[in-house]
């Protein structure tokens, strides 16, 4: 349990009798207040096996908020007898803690569920453009396809600020590096996922893309008014 571990870590693994015999009622809050607030947080509504970017951010506002009412609790207690209920080191350790357990726990469970359920064949290696709504939604939609033929293996974005990191799991790449990302991720199929993009840079977009020889096959979004061209 996340709290007695931060008590721990907290008192370098040796409690004072008085914290001992406190600890048990700290638990029973805790595991009250984190309840609380995974039902108010709705952390259960995602499907594990489905997790994404936005489960992550409904637990992380889960173990916020519980966090906040310790907090609170220790303001009341403090005015009461001028002790605090749990220390805010261990406050902070024990959302740490549990913030990764429940996220790694999560994504672990997820690429366990993908790894054991995909089929064995190969799959070819596509790439998305785009990383807004549209880009996650596809790659979702990939994701959670057992029976696709297609892996997405890294996004494009021409903005600089985005380029470099890993959204959903995959790394973003600039758009400049798009003919080396070609090559090193060895890309069969490209994906364009963004609305609105110029009519110029589209152009030169898909004539690159099409220089390079990649299939043309058409994609459609199932969902809404979304439908867009895998190339």
């Amino acid at each position: 349990m996340s709290i007695v571990l931060a008590y721990y870590l907290r008192f370098n693994f040796t409690l004072q009798q008085e914290e001992a015999d406190f600890l048990p009622f700290v638990i029973l809050v805790v595991l009250a207040v984190r309840a609380l607030s995974y039902f108010i947080g709705k952390t259960y509504a995602g499907m594990v096996r489905f997790t994404g970017s936005r489960d992550i951010i409904r637990i992380l506002f889960a173990l916020f908020f519980g966090s906040v009412v310790f907090v609170i609790i220790n303001f009341i207690k403090l005015q009461i007898d001028e002790k605090f209920f749990i220390p805010i080191s261990i406050i902070i350790i024990d959302f740490f803690i549990t913030a990764f357990v429940l996220a790694f726990s999560r994504l672990l469970v997820k690429n366990l569920y993908i790894e054991f359920n995909s089929p064995k064949k190969e799959r070819d290696n596509v790439l998305i453009y785009g990383t807004g709504e549209l880009a996650l939604i596809t790659k979702k939609t990939f994701d959670r396809d057992t029976k696709t033929k297609y892996r997405v293996v890294g996004l494009v974005d021409h903005h600089v600020k985005v380029t470099g990191n890993k959204i959903d799991g995959v790394k973003v790449y600039h758009l400049k590096d798009l003919e080396s990302v070609l090559c090193s991720k060895k890309i069969k199929s490209f994906i364009i996922a963004e609305h609105n993009i110029p009519g110029i840079r589209k152009s030169i977009l898909l004539s690159f893309v099409l220089s390079k020889m990649l299939k043309l096959k058409p994609f459609r979004m199932f969902q809404p008014g979304l439908m867009e061209s895998l190339i």
